[in-house]
């Protein structure tokens, strides 16, 4: 008896290809990390959008002012973040367990 046997590739385990949308946002983070010292004496405490790699908006309220740069600039990727002189953190590692792994993770 012979069995065939199919050889498979490895998947690539890198982050899948980011879109453009992705990149733009990630572009508004940047800017956010490279003004926030010129940011922190003027908006200290308070929430600024940035968009065009500029602070578009600012408030003391995340939702309402990711709502309000929204309708001024339309569904376009900003970002929205709290000026304090505590870092952002750059990637919070975590871990994902998925529904079929959970049952075998309790045996």
């Amino acid at each position: 008896m012979t069995t065939d046997t199919e050889t498979l590739t490895v998947p690539s385990l890198s982050a899948k290809p980011r879109d453009e949308r992705y990149e733009l946002w990630e572009r508004e983070r940047r800017a956010f990390s490279r003004l926030l010292g010129e940011l922190l004496p003027q908006y200290r405490g308070q929430y600024v959008a940035i968009h065009g790699e500029r602070v578009v908006g600012s408030g003391p309220e995340e939702v309402d002012l990711t709502a309000r740069v929204l309708r001024d600039v339309g569904f376009r990727p900003i970002f929205v973040a709290l000026v304090t002189d505590d870092p952002i953190p750059e990637r919070i590692p975590h871990v994902r367990v998925v529904a079929e792994d959970a049952a075998s993770l309790s045996r």
